[in-house]
């Protein structure tokens, strides 16, 4: 019996030889997605004692958990508990981060916006799963000038939660030492005038928040900015009553620090431990959703 013979066409050929060659740079594609690259930033350390007039008080308010406060479902990732958690979690340990490097003056977790110091930090968590973070962080001095409204990102590695890694050091430690970085150029970008500054208008405004017939006229604000017009007396009996309520005010909130630090250090293993599995399930999901487009595709 005769056999035919079958002659593909040049375009016949063409078609076979591109569509193994898209399968080929698919399948390279999905094997280069699996490489990785995790986030390693250093913190920038203090070798010698700062100046006093560099050292700006610190305020850091609790950060926006990034959910509806009446969603209590989880969606996909997102865990509206867990996210509530973090919101209390990750200030304590950006003011633990701020503290280390040794820049910085007294650094408080705060519950909202507040008078009493020279800088105000506020953030809001958009992503948190354990390999992936994403934290929205904006910052303000007592002026009113913004220095900064920044995304930061990070990707975690397996090591993060090594149990024989440094455990001051937070799996999402590079973004809390990129935002530690960030504040501290910025910091170094004004000069001494700059920094009294700041820190004779936070004084003035609390003042003014405290009794506003006393210190009111001594500042001067247009459209959110404030500016010194005149400054009292050091001996001016006022000026000291007022100071020696913001001693107190503080002494409160080295308080309240107390109790969010048991809260921190209560939190910090389960969370964890939260962290790492949630890391391992997303990868999981990854892979599988890469799994399931080349099935698809082939």
């Amino acid at each position: 019996m005769h056999k035919e013979r079958i002659q593909r066409s040049p375009f016949a050929r063409l078609f076979c030889s591109g569509t193994l060659l898209l399968l080929v740079a698919v399948i390279t594609g999905c094997a280069a997605s699996r490489t990785v690259q995790y986030d390693q930033v250093e913190m920038v350390r203090a070798e010698t004692d700062v100046p006093l007039v560099e050292l700006l008080d610190v305020g850091i308010m609790l950060f926006d958990p990034g959910v509806p406060d009446d969603v209590t479902e989880p969606d996909g990732f997102t865990f509206p508990a867990v996210r509530r958690a973090e919101a209390r979690f990750m200030p304590y340990h950006l003011k633990s981060t701020l503290e280390d490097s040794g820049y910085w003056g007294s650094v408080w977790v705060v519950p909202e916006r507040s008078d009493a110091v020279d800088l105000l930090v506020g953030g809001r968590i958009d992503r948190s799963d354990g390999l992936n973070v994403e934290v929205r962080i904006a910052a303000w001095d007592a002026t009113g000038r913004e220095w900064m409204n920044k995304t930061y990102k990070a990707k975690v590695a397996q090591r993060s939660y090594s149990n024989y890694r440094d455990r001051s050091q937070d799996p999402y430690q590079s973004m809390y030492n990129e935002i530690a970085n960030d504040l501290l150029a910025l910091r170094q970008g004004m000069d001494d005038k700059e920094l009294i500054r700041v820190r004779q208008v936070a004084e003035l405004r609390f003042g003014a928040d405290l009794v506003p017939a006393a210190f009111s006229d001594y500042l001067e604000e247009k459209k959110g900015r404030y500016t010194v017009k005149r400054l009292p007396a050091e001996d001016d009996p006022m000026l000291q009553r007022m100071r020696a309520v913001r001693e107190r005010e503080y002494m409160l909130v080295d308080t309240l620090n107390e109790y969010y630090a048991g809260l921190y250090y209560e939190l910090s293993k389960p969370y964890e431990d939260w962290r790492r599995m949630s890391r391992e399930e997303t990868l999981t999901y990854q892979e599988l959703k890469r799994s399931a487009r080349m099935r698809q595709l082939m």
